[in-house]
């Protein structure tokens, strides 16, 4: 496996940081782009052994940090608060796309053809659709415990008060830090309310997508994979008994196997990927 590393400028002229993995001995199925979460990174947990498994299993693969993520110089901590606080959903849809054109300019035809497949997980799992939605490259989409709506990362019960406070504070339940949010972020989502509704953009999806959820998980409900499954209806939905929101991984990750949830998670991604 050859992994090679790459930094361009993203948006507010913020680094883009860029993982990409393949097999220098074969012409790769497809290229496999794995988007993160809300308070999530390309380093977190198994991510990097995910990564080897998608290209022995024939798939280029892809996973990068959003500019404003904040992740600075500890890839494996959120440090940079100020650029976490300066996030927005509109910053991420387009980076995803900025994503895709530097990987086509690098590596295009020469290594994986035009296919283009895309893993979200939790917010990343709307993210995805999204941009499966306005990105013809983008042929097949597989949502891991993803959202069917940006509501919660937007919407707030006095915005009022989040405009006069400049921000709001959300915390990190693995370690306990608040992580700041400025009111920019509700802004955007106001502004662009009907690009980033989910739901009403879903009814255009006319892809492939592969709906993975676990029945335990309580940070998204399943009830909201339900909700796509019914607007798109060449979906698929597995549900992951007893699984909860990360699959039963954590960060950090120290283990040569993936955990039991994972893994069928994970196997079943490149099922669908192969039909």
């Amino acid at each position: 496996m050859e992994k090679q590393q790459i930094s361009f400028e993203g948006a507010r002229k913020r680094k883009i940081h860029l993982d990409f993995y393949h097999n220098p001995k074969i012409v790769s199925k497809a290229l496999v782009l794995f988007v993160h979460g809300f308070k999530g990174f390309k380093d977190w947990g198994p991510w990097e052994l995910m990564s080897e498994y998608f290209v022995q299993a024939g798939y280029a693969f892809a996973k990068f940090n959003f500019s404003h993520n904040g992740i600075a110089d500890n890839q494996y901590e959120i440090t940079d608060l100020d650029a976490f606080s300066e996030n927005n959903l509109s910053t991420e849809i387009q980076e995803v796309g900025l994503v895709l054109d530097e990987l086509k300019n690098q590596f295009f035809n020469e290594i994986y053809g035009n296919r283009i497949y895309l893993i979200g997980h939790s917010k990343g799992g709307g993210l995805a659709i999204l941009n499966a939605v306005y990105d013809q490259r983008i042929e097949k989409v597989a949502s891991w415990a993803g959202v069917c709506s940006f509501n919660r990362f937007a919407e707030h019960e006095n915005p009022k008060k989040w405009e006069e406070d400049g921000q709001i504070f959300l915390p990190n339940k693995r370690t306990g830090e608040m992580f700041p949010v400025k009111f920019q972020y509700y802004e955007d989502y106001q502004a662009n309310k009907d690009k980033l509704d989910i739901l009403s953009q879903a009814v255009k999806y006319d892809k492939p997508l592969l709906l993975v959820h676990g029945t335990h998980d309580e940070t998204v409900l399943l009830k909201e994979a339900k909700r796509i499954n019914e607007i798109i209806p060449q979906s698929i939905l597995v549900e992951i008994e007893n699984a909860n929101h990360v699959f039963g991984a954590y960060h950090p990750y120290e283990n040569e196997k993936f955990p039991k949830h994972l893994e069928e998670v994970i196997e079943e991604t490149i099922e669908f990927f192969d039909l």
